[in-house]
């Protein structure tokens, strides 16, 4: 049985080395192959990390295997990645969070599905696992907590072509899902540290309340010094200070993904957050730029961490992981438990038609990168790792499936979608500013 940090690849009997040309070529290669793969998706509808997990697994099977044992140590190495992945998959999701009027009762819907799901499902699965591995409850709510969380980096793109109110639904969803399950994860680990529950609820609402304080001061400060270096600013630097805010907040234990949501939220909402005083020091011109420019770095720099996370994951597959009869047992429990906790949750709130919505739940990025997240003294054995990218697979294939037929009954009956491919989002989002400014305004 494998946990989901062991890595098969470490065990190749690769001896030799490898040409720093051969590694680029890879690296280079991977890359371009993976922005064909999302090319493919908008046309299709097939997951790109589908096909990412796919390339990986196929390199796994074929003789190139053993050429690639070096190149492959260099990116094992992902602690320092995983990092950079959570602050970027929460900053782009927080950039995505656009606050207005009319848009108040779609977020708290949101919000609130998405909380009692990760609450529910984390239950449910969380027994799941505990019955069929065979360790403590709580010690199951470490893997199913992962497994509960759904994945903005696949849905937001995956959305594009939908209905206005599902796309922006699904997008506020899946980001409060991201970041309910990062806090609730990391709140739970805590608890093993600290033991009492309530002891971890107080220190867990301390460590916000100070983040939340200390956001607010770092995204004016951040704010008004990158307009005054806006002629000669680098986005690596933005980059290298918000990594930077990031450690020393975890060095202080404070809820540092908290910080970045709430900044990428701030600047992306500029007319509430920056009213009266503040506003005298906004120079609107230069903001804007900065702005689009920070979405578009993020975006990039997400796309390049997904591409090796996800091709190093189909990598990590070993052949053997389908014939463990005992895995697609526990697989199909957590799915039929996913889905059926998802349709009775949209039934009772989400006041809409539930297809595609119901489906479009699939697991990512942030299930492996939470999942290696598990300190090494907390790992049980008896948790099958397969389990991990089966659940993945699966709701990814599901959701393919689900938006095919919807593709299907839009040709078939005519109905409405959104044309706007979701590149256009960045740069058609300025252009709103002023309009969704004035509404954003009332609400203060």
């Amino acid at each position: 049985m494998r946990t989901p940090r062991e890595i098969p690849i470490l065990e190749s009997n690769y001896s030799g080395s490898m040409s720093n040309n051969i590694v680029i070529i890879l690296i280079s290669s991977l890359i371009i192959l993976s922005f064909f793969f999302n090319m493919i998706s908008k046309k299709t509808n097939i997951p790109s990390v589908l096909l990412l997990i796919a390339a990986g697994f196929g390199i796994r099977v074929s003789p190139w295997f053993a050429m690639m044992g070096s190149a492959v140590d260099i990116f094992l190495t992902l602690n320092i990645l995983g990092v950079i992945g959570l602050i970027m998959i929460v900053l782009e999701a927080a950039l995505d969070l656009k606050i207005t009027r009319d848009k108040l009762p779609l977020i708290l819907r949101a919000f609130f599905i998405s909380l009692f799901l990760l609450f529910v499902t984390s239950g449910v699965v969380g027994y799941i696992i505990h019955r069929s591995a065979e360790i403590g409850f709580r010690d199951a709510l470490l893997y199913s907590i992962p497994l509960s969380v759904m994945s903005s980096a696949i849905i937001i793109p995956s959305v594009a072509r939908l209905k206005p109110h599902t796309k922006e639904f699904m997008i506020y969803e899946s980001t409060f899902s991201d970041i309910l399950g990062i806090i609730i994860f990391y709140m739970l680990l805590d608890w093993f540290r600290i033991s009492e529950l309530k002891a971890v609820m107080i220190e867990t609402a301390g460590k916000i309340g100070i983040t939340i304080a200390a956001s607010v001061a770092v995204t004016f400060a951040l704010t008004f010094l990158f307009q005054r270096l806006f002629n000669v600013i680098n986005y690596f630097l933005i980059f290298a200070i918000l990594l930077l805010i990031y450690a020393v907040g975890k060095e202080f234990h404070l809820s540092a993904l908290i910080l970045i949501l709430i900044f990428g939220i701030m600047i992306n909402n500029k007319a509430i957050f920056f009213r009266g005083i503040f506003h005298r020091f906004i120079h609107d011109e230069t903001y804007t730029a900065i702005l689009t420019n920070i979405k578009l770095f993020v975006k990039d720099t997400a796309f390049v961490i997904r591409t090796f996370f996800f091709f190093f994951f189909g990598l990590s597959i070993t052949p053997e992981a389908f014939l463990n009869l005992n895995t697609y047992y526990v697989v199909t429990l957590i799915l039929v438990a996913l889905y059926a906790i998802r349709y009775f949750n949209l039934k009772i709130l989400y006041h809409a038609k539930i297809f595609p919505v119901l489906f479009i739940a699939p697991r990512g990025l942030i299930t492996i990168l939470l999942l290696f997240s598990i300190p090494e003294h907390l790992i049980k054995d008896q948790f099958e790792g397969d389990i991990t990218f089966m659940v993945i697979i699966a709701t990814n294939l599901i959701m393919m499936f689900a938006l095919m037929r919807q593709r299907v009954l839009v040709n078939r009956e005519g109905l409405e979608i959104s044309p706007e491919p979701p590149e256009e989002r960045i740069e058609n989002s300025e252009e709103e500013t002023d309009k969704e400014g004035n509404e954003s305004a009332e609400l203060t």
